[in-house]
């Protein structure tokens, strides 16, 4: 008789959150993500079903972060 094993228990992957903090200034993630949606609706005029990808590269020393929405266009916007 085949004695079955159980299944290994999968370890959850802990939570993280990332701030940053510069010039008296602090933002995280999802603020950041946030306002990348507001500029792509407000100032590129886009519409939310067509944002798929976002990318961003936060530049503390000049107070930008510049992105890459769908993989193609491209700017920045102020901290």
């Amino acid at each position: 008789m085949a004695v079955k094993k159980a299944a290994p228990k999968k370890v959850a992957e802990p939570k993280s959150t990332i701030v940053y903090q510069f010039a008296d200034k602090e933002y995280d993630q999802a603020s950041l993500t946030k306002i990348a949606k507001d500029v792509w609706k407000y100032d590129l005029n886009g519409k939310a079903a067509d944002l798929k990808k976002i990318q961003l590269f936060v530049k503390p020393e000049e107070e930008k972060v510049y992105y890459i929405f769908n993989e193609d266009i491209t700017g920045e916007f102020g901290i």
